[in-house]
């Protein structure tokens, strides 16, 4: 990696490069008549150019942030299938997002605390099965941490920096199993309130699309 002040060093000759001066190396060496050695500046704009282009190479070889969504049943309403298909689209502006819908388990009309028990550990199995290797993952639940809009924002490019994957997970009617709380780095809320799970999905890609758009400084966010 280029060190910051050889950086310096060559944006230094570029600006005065019209002038066709000549710089003293960073590290400087004398000929035989001790005189320092000096680069012509025009020599200096070619590593510079040569340095952007290894930056820019750089930029363009790093693998975008695969952003998992995991979620318990399907979205039955056309108009919340609209709106999580509308956010994963801006969504791929900055970063590679993906959709897992879990298949819910079924329970009769008024099921019992043990029937509830044993829907939610199927759930979480099946939840389990599909977390990625070593992504970070974050797990809705009521009881987790709230965070204001900037706060998720400045949490998701510090996941980003350890992770190539960012998995939330979102249950069903009866949340998540213990097991599957227990998997998670983050255990994370919106409210104290409560909204339908199948809501959630879309206050979920809102809450990340508006995160990417406050670290890109766009004007989404106010």
């Amino acid at each position: 990696m280029v060190p910051f002040r050889t950086f310096l060093w060559y944006s230094l000759a570029v600006q005065q490069e019209s002038t066709k001066r000549t710089f003293a190396s960073p590290h400087p060496k004398f000929n035989n008549a001790g005189e320092r050695h000096t680069i012509p500046a025009t020599k200096l704009l070619y590593h510079l150019k040569n340095f952007n282009s290894k930056i820019i190479m750089e930029i363009k070889n790093t693998p975008m942030l695969t952003l998992k969504i995991i979620s318990v049943g399907t979205l039955k309403e056309p108009y919340l299938r609209d709106a999580v298909a509308e956010y994963e689209k801006r969504l791929t502006a900055f970063c590679s997002p993906e959709l897992i819908q879990i298949k819910e388990s079924r329970l009769p009309a008024d099921p019992s605390d043990t029937e509830i028990a044993a829907a939610v550990a199927e759930e979480g199995k099946r939840i389990l099965a599909q977390i990625p290797p070593r992504a970070y993952v974050a797990a809705l639940a009521i009881e987790g941490r709230q965070f204001s809009s900037e706060e998720l924002a400045a949490k998701i490019d510090e996941i980003s920096s350890l992770s190539g994957t960012l998995c939330f997970i979102i249950g069903g009617s009866y949340g998540l199993s213990d097991e599957v709380k227990n998997a998670a780095a983050l255990k994370l809320s919106f409210s104290k309130l409560t909204f339908p799970h199948q809501l959630m999905r879309v206050i979920l890609y809102e809450a990340l699309y508006r995160s990417f758009n406050i670290l890109k400084g766009t004007k989404y966010h106010k």
